[in-house]
């Protein structure tokens, strides 16, 4: 069994941010893309409370099929590094077949064989390393999010 942790920012300044960004209105949305569920449902979690759409998958095939069915309401992927069968810069290159253009950013605390180069050479804007806060995870959505809107 797999846990999940996002380290608390201090409460004030984590319900600060959800607040602030809650107010907002949200027509694109997010797609998580990570094999570990508890991780999927905690940044779904956060991301929903401060008002996105999510969408989430379990793996680099799953996130294909979510992406060609809402592709053009999906602003920005989400992708953990390491995943069986398509590994996350794997999938972002599909992704990336499907719907060109599409912001993304990976996480990860072990990045394997790819090094932060790599992955923003293949066109990331931002690699985050888990666990990262709450805090952090809005405020690189929130300057994704503002650049990419199609």
């Amino acid at each position: 069994m797999s846990t999940a942790t996002i380290p608390d920012a201090p409460l004030a300044t984590a319900d600060s941010a959800l607040t602030d960004w809650s107010a907002e209105r949200h027509t694109a949305g997010v797609l998580i893309v990570d094999d570990d569920a508890g991780v999927r449902a905690c940044l779904r979690a956060c991301l929903e409370h401060s008002g996105i759409p999510v969408w989430a998958a379990a793996s680099g095939r799953e996130a294909l099929d979510v992406c060609r069915e809402h592709g053009d309401r999906i602003s920005v992927a989400l992708l953990d590094v390491q995943m069986p069968g398509l590994d996350g810069p794997q999938t972002l290159v599909r992704l990336r077949e499907v719907r060109p253009g599409l912001c993304s950013f990976f996480m990860s605390s072990d990045p394997g064989r790819y090094t932060v180069d790599d992955l923003l050479r293949l066109g990331a804007q931002q690699v985050l390393a888990k666990p990262f806060s709450v805090v952090k995870l809005l405020g690189t959505l929130r300057r994704l999010m503002g650049r990419c809107r199609d």
